[in-house]
């Protein structure tokens, strides 16, 4: 099941990636070229500099791999205890009719998915702050110390 949804979100992340490097990569690299860069550091400066978005690019087919219930459905079937999973539990018991349930269930999924994509941003916003310091440190000179 976890191979359907790489497979799927595969080509989600690949156009985003390309439609981003299409646009302002370009403009990246060449002024790669002007700071005299070879092709690996070319390569290299395109990726820090479009890493956060990037990083938008993973949590959205992340966010898409989490909801998705055909694939999964079609790779594991929906065998309690073995490849039952939250959004074919939904699937399975919004067919029943037995919709509180299914709405309970969503609304799990809806609070785990936030709790991820909260957490990941927050160690993101962490990294950005402890970058944005870092010159600020380094010209007080108390590393050097």
């Amino acid at each position: 099941m976890i191979i359907a949804q790489t497979v799927l979100v595969t080509p989600l992340i690949m156009g985003l990636t390309y439609n981003l490097t299409k646009n302002r990569g370009k403009e990246i690299e060449k002024l790669g070229i002007t700071l005299g860069g070879n092709k690996f550091q070319i390569i290299l400066l395109v990726i820090k500099e479009l890493e956060v978005d990037l990083f938008i690019n993973i949590v959205a087919a992340f966010s898409r791999a989490i909801s998705e219930v055909g694939a999964v459905m079609m790779v594991g079937g929906n065998i309690k205890g073995h490849t039952r999973v939250i959004t074919t539990s939904i699937a399975m018991l919004n067919s029943m009719g037995n919709y509180t349930m299914a709405i309970a269930l969503g609304l799990i999924l809806l609070l785990i998915s936030l709790l991820i994509n909260s957490t990941i941003y927050s160690f993101r916003e962490t990294e950005i702050r402890q970058l944005t310091l870092l010159p600020t440190i380094l010209s007080r000179g108390s590393l050097t110390k």
